[in-house]
């Protein structure tokens, strides 16, 4: 299993390489960071990519260590190259962290909040759980019955 910061590198690496030249604030990471761990759980029978938490807060999902180690670029685009040898992911890890930036990677910060407030796992952490963790059992149900048939013929 790798760490968050390990995910969110690698997805910074790819927005970095896009020639589509897109975006990606704290806010955006934050809901990608979601998306490839709910995709991951449901692709590998709920075996997470990375232990950190996701919390529900107020804009959605977030995992607090990646939070606040960008938070200093605010609502802005975060610069700075990652280099591929100090990426510590496995293959199909990385598959499925392409495909969550494939797929979402061109929708704004604000579209992936609406996004994601929509989703059970958030729903349910924010309104019925004191302590606002979105716990992975849901995020494995939700993620599975929601898997689009091109991400798990694509992974598999």
């Amino acid at each position: 299993m790798a760490v968050a910061i390990e995910a969110a590198k690698f997805l910074l690496f790819l927005k970095e390489h896009d020639p589509r030249r897109l975006e990606l604030s704290n806010l955006k990471l934050q809901k990608l960071l979601y998306y490839s761990q709910g995709y991951h759980l449901a692709m590998t029978n709920g075996e997470p990519l990375f232990d950190e938490p996701i919390e529900a807060w107020k804009y959605g999902p977030v995992v607090k260590e990646i939070y606040h180690k960008y938070k200093k670029y605010g609502d802005l685009d975060i610069q700075g190259i990652f280099n591929w040898p100090n990426i510590k992911l496995k293959e199909n890890q990385m598959k499925i962290l392409g495909i969550v930036w494939a797929k979402f990677g061109e929708y704004n910060a604000g579209t992936l909040v609406d996004m994601t407030h929509s989703e059970t796992p958030w729903l349910n952490a924010w309104h019925f759980s004191e302590d606002k963790k979105i716990s992975t059992s849901s995020m494995t149900n939700y993620f599975k019955k929601n898997l689009p048939e091109e991400l798990f013929a694509t992974v598999r």
